[in-house]
């Protein structure tokens, strides 16, 4: 994430990562990112996470508004 100055203030890494990348390519995060633009909170996610429900149900519990789905 980028802040309206141009710095990077916080990354997302991808929880939930597919057969082929996570054995050929990547390692996933394991950390949820929020992020509180004008009084609204928002959760990310990506891909195949779609698919877990637990990636929203923790964005439930930490309070998230939207997620926005990349």
């Amino acid at each position: 994430m980028i802040s309206d100055r141009g710095h990077v203030v916080d990354r997302y890494d991808k929880r939930y990562l597919s057969h082929t990348e996570i054995t050929d390519f990547y390692t996933p995060g394991f950390t949820p990112t929020t992020i509180d633009i004008g009084g609204y909170r928002f959760g990310l996610a990506l891909c195949i996470e779609i698919n877990f429900a637990e990636v929203f149900l923790d964005y439930l519990h930490r309070g998230v508004d939207c997620v926005l789905f990349l």
